[in-house]
């Protein structure tokens, strides 16, 4: 019966699309943390690929381009933007171009060149492209809330599946196996809807002030006590540490009182909460020292990624350092075989975002990857800090809540190339750069209009208020 309402959905965002592409594009934004779910359907008619979200997407694409011609244009993407993102574009389609030579050589070891094109090239540019289509339509309020409701509300629907499912089965028991059925379930792994969760958690309470009403700011606020809860409840220390750094982080920019409130907030919910702290004290063991001193496992703390996963891919980045071996290089490089014979069985990535880039990027590709990052989070911040605009602090916020998010969790797993649980996160970066580029638009005719323009005018963001 879900599957026909989808159906039913998509019809309805298409048709209305007709009239405004831009309410497709909120509706692919709506629905897409659920296309891993199990009961979506992945393939029409026998043919893979084919699912209502692709042809939604296409349908969107192909009505803007129709419709973009008769809509007002907004203010072009600033160089040092345009630099930015083309250089991540880059930096993916030369190390899949890489990966896609490996497999072909003969080196793919299970991995085909079509999946290397469609996994890691195909579908990570329609987030990319997604994002851009944001920036290049939110050019009024409306659109801009809009898709900040969008972003929200999708996180909400898997704070929802997650709270339920958990709350369902317990939170007692193992872990692992607990967070593997959470992961079965939703769809989701459970470190990939943990920084989810912990972003929306901080960017809802940034969104509170956007709304007048002061009973809007109370409901938007008490809203971020769902993804806030079922970050706790998925039992991934990536999220806990998401929730925390990212609120450090929201501190420092702006709200200088969260800084003296996270320790006490940390605190109440180690107490309320035994199992969120259960799972951060996992090999750490106090009893079985005979001198009383606690005993660290990092083997167990690291999930095995000291002592299996990162030192055999730190040694392949050492045999290319500049431009690395191409995307998925574990699987195409001696790494493979080290970690096979050590644990029997070799994953896609090394669990660190840091070490993938470097692995299969260099440092030539890995540092336009993490410039656009430092992009990112700088056109966020300085959105969050504008005093004057809560629309700016709103986007700032909600952008710089799930970039930092993302980026911690990149420590221990993830990646820093698109992957599905980053449609929000694009969508949210097109959105910040496209506020930003309107207000340095708007500061630029002002100025020109007294006489004197601006010199940041071209500047990836724009000059903070006095």
């Amino acid at each position: 019966m879900r599957v026909y309402a989808l159906y039913v959905f998509t019809l309805i965002l298409m048709g209305a699309s007709m009239r405004d592409w831009f309410i497709g594009a909120c509706g692919l934004l709506l629905t897409s943390l659920i296309l891993e779910h199990p009961d979506y359907p992945n393939s029409m008619m026998g043919v893979s690929g084919v699912n209502p979200w692709n042809i939604l997407f296409i349908w969107v694409v192909v009505l803007w381009m129709t419709q973009r011609p008769h809509e007002p244009s907004g203010p072009p993407m600033s160089r040092a933007a345009r630099f930015l993102v083309g250089g991540y574009v880059i930096s993916l389609t030369v190390a899949v171009a890489m990966g896609v030579a490996g497999a072909w050589g003969g080196s793919g070891k299970g991995m085909t060149v079509g999946s290397l094109v469609m996994d890691y090239f195909l579908n990570p540019m329609k987030i990319i492209v997604l994002g851009y289509l944001i920036f290049d339509g939110a050019k009024t309020p409306g659109r801009q809330v809009a898709t900040m409701m969008c972003v929200v509300a999708s996180a909400l629907v898997t704070s929802t599946l997650a709270l339920k499912y958990r709350l369902a089965t317990g939170l007692s028991g193992d872990f692992m196996r607990g967070r593997q059925r959470l992961g079965n379930e939703v769809g989701l792994h459970a470190n990939q809807m943990a920084w989810v969760l912990a972003g929306t958690f901080w960017g809802l309470l940034a969104m509170a002030g956007l709304w007048k009403r002061r009973s809007m700011r109370w409901a938007t606020a008490a809203a971020a006590a769902l993804p806030g809860l079922a970050t706790l409840v998925v039992q991934s220390r990536a999220g806990y540490l998401a929730l925390g750094a990212t609120g450090l982080m929201m501190g420092v920019v702006r709200w200088r009182k969260l800084l003296i409130l996270l320790p006490a907030g940390a605190i109440g919910v180690l107490l309320v909460v035994p199992s969120v702290a259960d799972r951060i004290m996992m090999g750490v063991d106090r009893a079985s020292s005979p001198m009383g001193q606690t005993q660290y496992d990092l083997e167990v703390i690291t999930a095995g990624r000291t002592d299996v996963l990162w030192p055999p891919v730190i040694d392949v980045i050492l045999q290319s350092p500049l431009i690395g071996h191409g995307r998925v290089s574990i699987l195409r490089t001696s790494a493979r075989s080290r970690i096979e014979a050590a644990i029997g069985v070799c994953p896609t990535h090394p669990h660190n975002a840091v070490l993938e880039v470097l692995s299969d990027s260099g440092l030539l590709g890995g540092g336009l990857i993490f410039a656009f990052y430092a992009g990112f989070v700088l056109v966020s911040v300085r959105l969050f800090r504008q005093r004057h605009s809560p629309l700016a602090t709103a986007v700032g916020g909600l952008a710089l809540a799930l970039v930092t998010a993302r980026l911690v969790t990149g420590v221990s797993g993830h990646s820093y190339y698109p992957i599905r649980s980053m449609f929000g996160l694009f969508a949210l970066g097109g959105l910040a750069l496209r506020v930003a580029t309107n207000a340095a638009a708007a500061r630029f005719r002002a100025a020109t209009a007294a006489g004197s323009a601006p010199a940041g005018f071209l500047s990836l963001a724009p000059p903070r208020p006095a």
